[in-house]
């Protein structure tokens, strides 16, 4: 389930996304609602089951925009570059689009068989060839399951801590 779904009324114990209900209950009103996104507009079924609009107020768009910031904690599907790097017998460049996960940028590219350059699709700059992607969105999906690849990793680091941390004041507790 996503924002941007029907909501049904929500029980106490119920969750959207691992979000408990009693976080969402602002934007429960009636019975069902439909959160769209950044527009600012709640769609919502009143009793009869006719789809009504009211405008949302800017503390109802900053809650939107905290569940939208919970829910980006998911993991999408790995793209890979669908240009395959230039072989050996290849002249020219191919043109096409990389990304720096850590710039958190898409920029133009270009590789020869034995050449690449980055930002520009007729000069390159730095040796071997490159595989890219067709396309910027491609490239921006792909930078996404880097971040959340690199994200989960760091994440898991701190999980350990703790649960170190836990089991060293386990033992304390049990001695």
């Amino acid at each position: 389930m996503n924002i941007g779904v029907l909501l049904r009324e929500a029980s106490p114990g119920e969750s959207l996304q691992g979000i408990p209900a009693r976080h969402l209950h602002g934007f429960l009103y009636r019975r069902n609602f439909l959160l769209r996104g950044l527009g600012g507009v709640v769609f919502h079924t009143d009793k009869d089951g006719v789809n009504k609009t009211m405008s949302m107020t800017k503390k109802e768009q900053a809650e939107v925009e905290k569940l939208k910031v919970r829910l980006a904690l998911r993991f999408t599907e790995d793209v890979k570059p669908d240009m395959p790097a230039p072989g050996y017998d290849f002249r020219g460049f191919s043109n096409g689009w990389t990304f720096n996960s850590y710039s958190k940028q898409v920029e133009k590219s270009c590789s020869s068989s034995i050449f690449h350059g980055r930002g520009q699709w007729n000069k390159t700059t730095s040796q071997g060839a490159i595989a890219q992607f067709s396309m910027p969105i491609l490239a921006y999906k792909a930078m996404r399951r880097e971040v959340e690849e690199r994200c989960a990793h760091e994440l898991r680091e701190i999980d350990r801590s703790i649960e170190l941390l836990d089991s060293e004041v386990h033992k304390l507790v049990d001695d």
